[in-house]
């Protein structure tokens, strides 16, 4: 790591406390307005993530959004992102009754009939709106919620994510060694959530995501096909100051095969854009999500059990 990077890795730990104990400290509608003028902020200074998000905005529907549209999508991303944060840093002083007013659902129908047939459910969503508080309203209805969650690059950031998550009520499993405690959870007929809109390790494919391919990782949806659990995609997303959740029918689909796979991909993949279309300020634009091609790719990193041109997938 470069001295300059190492200076602020070491920097960002204690700018997030200090981001929590405001949350905290502020009325909650004076907290959001506070946040929103942050992300004005990190707008303004993060240069890079602003040219990234106009490339992926140009990628995703090209002439279909002028510049100054663009421009504009761009600036609410980081306002909304930064609102969003208050109701996370506010968790451990968020009552479970208060959590339960602040988050509607629309569908939790589908999830209690997924659930009824006991043998779990992959609730499948993205870094898209609260994520973070998805869960955890979820646990606020009495609902057990399990989450992977990745590995991060300061110990004690990951100690206190872990915390938050976890006084939520909702049960973390972490990484590769995760993987076990997932698994288990679905087999006992409990809730997994996974987020599934990012190029990370793993086995993978090549899909079509808003018309470009994108690489996907495959492992959850193979975990879930084979141990015979429901695919539910769920997303939630900020209106002025209350959080809607839409839970969509469960994925279709059915089998462990790799096209049965592919197929859940596609099918999510349409979920998302819909989602992202109605609402293109609650997406993470800025995340590299079409950065690795087919062709800068190892092939054994399309699919693990079938390494093949065959993996790179169109509608």
């Amino acid at each position: 790591m470069r001295p300059l990077h190492r200076s602020m890795g070491m920097l960002f730990y204690p700018f997030v406390r200090v981001c929590e104990a405001l949350a905290i400290a502020l009325p909650r509608p004076a907290a959001i307005a506070v946040f929103g003028a942050l992300g004005d902020v990190a707008c303004m200074i993060d240069r890079r993530a602003r040219k990234r998000i106009v490339e992926h905005l140009e990628i995703a529907w090209g002439d279909r959004l002028t510049p100054a549209h663009r421009r504009a999508v761009r600036r609410r991303m980081f306002r909304d992102f930064g609102r969003n944060l208050v109701d996370f840093l506010r968790f451990p002083s968020t009552a479970k009754s208060d959590l339960r007013r602040l988050v509607q659902f629309e569908g939790l129908e589908h999830l209690d009939e997924a659930l009824a047939k006991g043998k779990g459910v992959l609730a499948v969503s993205a870094h898209f709106g609260n994520w973070e508080l998805l869960g955890a309203a979820l646990v606020a209805r009495g609902y057990e919620v399990h989450v992977l969650a990745r590995e991060v690059f300061d110990e004690r950031l990951r100690q206190r994510l872990q915390s938050l998550r976890e006084r939520a009520g909702v049960i973390v499993h972490v990484g590769q060694g995760g993987l076990t405690g997932i698994v288990r959870a679905l087999k006992r007929g409990k809730i997994v959530g996974v987020l599934l809109d990012q190029d990370t390790g793993g086995p993978a494919v090549f899909t079509e995501f808003f018309g470009r391919l994108a690489r996907t990782p495959t492992t959850p949806f193979s975990i879930a096909r084979r141990v015979g659990a429901e695919i539910v995609p769920m997303l939630i997303h900020l209106e002025d100051l209350a959080h809607q959740v839409r839970i969509h029918r469960p994925l279709t689909n059915s089998g462990s095969s790799q096209e049965a796979i592919l197929q859940d991909l596609r099918a999510w993949h349409r979920i998302l854009e819909e989602e992202i279309a109605a609402h293109p300020s609650q997406w993470v634009w800025f995340h590299q999500r079409w950065k690795r091609r087919p062709e800068t790719v190892e092939a054994g990193h399309f699919f693990a059990s079938a390494p093949s041109k065959e993996m790179l997938i169109t509608r």
